[in-house]
């Protein structure tokens, strides 16, 4: 019988998975910055928002407008609804999304 190349059983910090949860639980809380995906007539809008406050309101398309309280204590995956009525989901930001989306500040001289 040949001998055994790999062990009976990984490491701990080896045997979980490597790839990311697509709804971790975690709670969205003041300052985050998140995605909104809002349902459309035809399709889905993607908005990034700013840093959350309590007091503070995000711009949506169709003229909606979104609370950031309405945001805050929820979890991502979520649904919440816009002023006019419309599903608004909250998903959490890669990096891709976050450089892609955000305005840009450098101008060329």
């Amino acid at each position: 019988m040949p001998p055994r190349l790999w062990p009976l059983s990984l490491p701990r910090h080896l045997s979980r998975p490597l790839c990311r949860y697509a709804s971790s639980g975690r709670i969205i809380q003041e300052h985050d910055v998140i995605v909104l995906r809002q349902r459309g007539d035809r399709e889905a809008k993607f908005h990034l928002s700013p840093p959350l406050r309590r007091d503070g309101k995000i711009k949506l398309s169709y003229g909606a407008r979104l609370d950031g309280s309405d945001v805050i204590g929820k979890t991502f995956t979520d649904a919440v609804k816009d002023t006019t009525g419309r599903d608004v989901r909250l998903q959490q930001v890669t990096l891709a999304q976050y450089v892609s989306n955000s305005p840009r500040v450098a101008t060329p001289g």
